[in-house]
């Protein structure tokens, strides 16, 4: 019988962090990261793992904390249990290191508190292990670091990651090991299609918008004839046609309002773009490393 609060995937430890300068001068304190280790456990505050520390979606959680002290030098270590959308993602060459987030005074018990942890691709910390998770044929699930395998629990251990989920990332995920990251001049051109795509649905929709309105005035100024004997005519192209218009209106608009907003993520992802500050409530003022 599996337990119940043992998680399905969770890797072996991580390096998330270590003492010492970061990559833009400031100061990782060494007790800090012992603090986190001593004092994690899930019962007390759970750390998830968020996209560029964006409280969006989680990727999953931090399970486990370990520090290590080398050379003067402090590390921590995690364990982790990444959800599928991370998995997918990172399999596109995605979000390949962390960035910790610490808070130096963790509910006023004077130690440190490891309260999130970010996946990011430009990583405050030195020293950050990469993470890339892939599956194998001899292998259920399996995360793979530098020169390092870790591998998941099997699902005939603990009755758990079914082997629908394995076939099922294979199927979105069917990526090459050498695919090239887009560098900014492609990056620049894509943006500058999709702006330009944008543009021209709105251009569209104004000119449906002109003509929808043309039914319904001449809606107005049409009058039935009557025959001898016979009935009035509906004149064409009026009430139906101006519903029509509306709905292609419609469509066209709700298509631009799209356009802009995958715009604007476009510009977001910029490389080299500074992640924006964190909008969650439990590292809001913590410090990003």
């Amino acid at each position: 019988m599996p337990s119940m609060n043992k998680p399905a995937l969770v890797t072996d430890f991580v390096k998330i962090g270590q003492s010492g300068k970061a990559i833009d001068g400031r100061d990782i304190a060494p007790q800090w990261l012992r603090d986190a280790a001593e004092t994690y456990k899930q019962d007390t505050y759970t750390a998830l793992i968020w996209p560029e520390h964006i409280r969006i979606q989680n990727y999953g959680k931090v399970v486990e904390l370990r520090s290590d002290e080398k050379d003067g030098v402090v590390s921590l270590y995690a364990r982790l249990a990444p959800n599928a959308s991370y998995m997918l993602n990172n399999r596109f060459g995605q979000q390949l290191f962390t960035s910790m987030e610490v808070a130096p005074n963790f509910a006023g018990t004077g130690k440190a508190y490891l309260v999130g942890l970010g996946v990011t691709d430009s990583p405050a910390s030195l020293g950050t292990d990469e993470i890339k998770f892939s599956t194998r044929k001899n292998a259920s699930d399996s995360v793979f670091l530098p020169g390092v395998e870790f591998s998941f629990p099997s699902p005939e251990e603990d009755g758990e990651a079914p082997s629908w989920f394995t076939r099922f990332m294979e199927r979105f995920t069917t990526t090459k090991e050498d695919t090239e990251t887009m560098d900014q001049k492609q990056f620049d051109a894509l943006t500058a299609q999709v702006d330009t795509l944008a543009a021209s649905v709105k251009e569209i929709a104004g000119k449906v918008e002109s003509l929808a309105a043309k039914p319904a005035s001449d809606e107005a100024g049409t009058e039935a004839t009557p025959g001898a004997g016979s009935e009035a005519k509906t004149e064409p192209g009026t009430a139906a046609d101006g519903e029509k218009f509306a709905a292609i209106e419609a469509g066209l608009s709700k298509l631009g309002t799209q356009l802009d907003e995958i715009s604007k993520r476009f510009e977001a992802a910029r490389p080299g773009t500074t992640a924006p500050a964190s909008s969650g409530p439990s590292g809001e003022q913590d410090p990003l490393y």
